[in-house]
């Protein structure tokens, strides 16, 4: 009675660190360079997707157009400057087309992994209509 006491002692932390799945762990699963694989954790699967989500949208570069515009005058021993800066940041994206390629839940949490395919518009129909054929 002793020894199966102290063996469920053992056992006990063990199940309060569930490990995540590998694939999870390594960002292993495969993708194609225009695929973009986001990994996402959460109690619910709507979380673990939000995180995905977030995950890929880390890995989207943004547009950065700045410009630097210094206007000097002189006018009868007067000296004006002026300074303008503009910085625009764009980043043109949906991420509303996302595939789920890989979900597990284990131990109270979800664990999923989002595909978003990044590439333009027409050849993401174009790579739809090679697929049909």
């Amino acid at each position: 009675m002793v020894m199966m006491i102290k063996f469920y002692a053992l056992l006990f932390p063990l199940a309060l660190f569930a490990t995540p799945p590998s694939w999870y762990v390594k960002n292993s699963l495969p993708s194609k360079e225009y695929e973009l694989i986001g990994y996402g954790v959460g109690k619910t699967k709507v979380e673990a997707k939000q995180s995905a989500k977030v995950d890929i949208s880390n890995s989207i570069q943004s547009v950065i157009k700045s410009s630097l515009s210094i206007r000097a005058t002189s006018i009868d021993d007067e000296y004006s400057q002026t300074i303008e800066d503009n910085v625009e940041e764009t980043s043109n994206i949906e991420l509303d087309n996302l595939i789920n390629i890989k979900s597990e839940y284990i131990d109270g949490k979800y664990y999923v992994a989002l595909k978003y395919i990044n590439l333009p518009f027409a050849k993401k129909v174009r790579l739809k209509f090679d697929d049909i054929q």
